[in-house]
């Protein structure tokens, strides 16, 4: 999630701009865009009842692989699907952490919460730092296209089966009986 926001307008700035815009109005637009996709995501609980969560799960990954901003860096269709792309992906995964959190954990709601705010914060921090190491190392759009391989490959190997909506019950657990 925070590795488009850390990075994506370098991107597009160090590749020239959109194309007919001054370079510095190209960010703005970036998130303007980002931000109105965003608001489309307002039925996500909806989607979510109608396909399920382990498919919404899957499909946020595979939005999120295709919001190529290495490819198209200059092109206003490509720029403003990328961001329209991460828009829909960071406020609907966001949206997903909340009502699963509060599903899976509902004598205890805040904490769940909590927790969760905290293990994203974490990958809010070491995502970007690794994705600055490896685009000094390589370049953005080699960064860009990492990043979107392993959202692709993360919606590959996910497993039905490891996304709940419900908690375990002592039965389901693995292991001997308690």
């Amino acid at each position: 999630m925070t590795v488009f926001i850390s990075f994506a307008t370098d991107r597009v700035v160090r590749a020239g701009g959109l194309e007919g815009r001054p370079l510095q109005a190209s960010p703005a637009v970036m998130f303007i865009i980002y931000g109105i996709a965003g608001l489309a995501t307002l039925g996500t609980a909806a989607i979510k009842d109608r396909i399920g969560l382990p498919r919404l799960v899957r499909g946020l990954l595979v939005v999120s692989a295709l919001s190529l901003i290495a490819v198209l860096p200059t092109s206003w269709p490509g720029v403003a699907a990328a961001a329209a792309l991460q828009g829909i992906f960071v406020m609907m995964m966001c949206a997903v952490l909340a009502f699963w959190s509060e599903r899976l954990f509902p004598e205890l709601p805040s904490f769940s919460f909590t927790e969760t705010l905290m293990a994203v914060a974490l990958g809010s921090v070491v995502g970007p730092a690794l994705a600055g190491v490896l685009s000094d190392g390589l370049s953005l759009a080699a960064m860009f296209l990492s990043a979107a391989a392993l959202s692709g490959a993360t919606a590959i190997a996910m497993r039905r089966r490891l996304i709940r909506e419900t908690p375990l019950d002592c039965g389901d657990q693995p292991g001997p009986a308690h």
